[in-house]
């Protein structure tokens, strides 16, 4: 009797789940694996689904990229290391959020890319 009462709350909290996905309400791979929702935009030679990341946020001012004379100064929260982009880099791409997105490999935290909005 257990075993079967068990096997349908599992059931119902599946079906309540997968409802709840299918109608938007719950998206649970964009928190577990944001680089795969519908939102991702990172170039491929710039993210390996791990790379990138937002560093600022205009609701609380937080901002880890500052212009300075010539580029780009990106102060990594996560290295501690500050990796500077000249204005003309390759490395420098469109962010299409309005915030500054940084990618830098795990471990050796090497500059990948720096998404910068685009102020028209």
């Amino acid at each position: 009797m257990r075993t079967s009462v068990w096997k349908l709350a599992v059931m119902i909290g599946i079906a309540f789940l997968f409802i709840m996905v299918v109608a938007g309400a719950v998206r649970p791979y964009e928190k577990l694996l944001p680089h795969f929702g519908k939102d991702h935009w990172y170039d491929a030679q710039c993210c390996n689904f791990r790379d990138c990341r937002p560093v600022s946020d205009l609701a609380t001012g937080y901002n880890e990229v500052t212009e300075v004379q010539g580029g780009w100064l990106w102060k990594s929260s996560v290295s501690g290391k500050e990796h500077f982009f000249p204005h003309r880099s390759e490395k420098i791409k469109p962010s299409r959020d309005s915030e500054y997105h940084g990618c830098e490999t795990p471990n050796v935290h090497l500059p990948l890319c720096l998404y910068i909005p685009m102020l028209f």
